[in-house]
């Protein structure tokens, strides 16, 4: 990620300064997974927060789909903010 609007068109950022927003980007790496690559898995520490840019992935809680999600979505911030494990596993469904 090269500059801050991809995260400025993201629901979670609308109202971001741009020198947050740049702050970010700074702190950010983008990984590109394909299709069936694990994001997250469940009971893993979480030490990190992700935002879908691109793509669908699917979340499996305790074996059973519960979900996807898509651009715009986080995922892993329940881990890092309750200092606490995994609570699903996330799937990418396309690249």
């Amino acid at each position: 990620m090269t500059d801050g609007r991809a995260l400025a068109r993201l629901p979670l950022f609308a109202d971001a300064s741009p020198a947050l927003l740049d702050d970010l980007v700074k702190a950010a790496h983008e990984r590109p997974l394909a299709p069936g690559q694990t994001l997250l898995r469940e009971g893993d520490p979480g030490d990190e927060v992700m935002i879908v840019l691109d793509g669908e992935a699917s979340v499996v809680v305790g074996g059973v789909l519960v979900g996807s999600i898509g651009p715009g979505d986080c995922v892993g911030e329940m881990a890092v903010l309750g200092n606490a494990p995994r609570s699903a596993t996330v799937t990418s469904a396309t690249a």
